[in-house]
């Protein structure tokens, strides 16, 4: 299964908002360091890539659990490494 067939049938349906990214990258770091914009582009491809991991395990799960929507519970079940898929 290809992930895109899971987010979207392009990276940008997958893609986080950068403002967003970028609001909370400040928020996370002291105010006396700046992270370059590369750096932060970087940062936010790594996150669609985790985004999308994660919605192919939790996919996976829900395929072999025969069921079509998950629930919270489900989704966090899926997204635990001690479960095996």
């Amino acid at each position: 299964m290809d992930p895109m067939d899971i987010v979207g049938k392009s990276k940008e349906d997958a893609s986080l908002p950068k403002a967003t990214m970028t609001k909370i990258i400040k928020e996370m770091l002291p105010p006396d360091v700046r992270v370059a914009r590369d750096a932060q582009d970087l940062l936010i491809e790594c996150c669609v890539g985790i985004k999308i991991y994660a919605l192919l395990l939790v996919t996976i799960y829900l395929e072999e659990k025969m069921q079509k929507s998950g629930i919270a519970g489900m989704m966090k079940t899926a997204l635990d490494p001690t479960v095996r898929l």
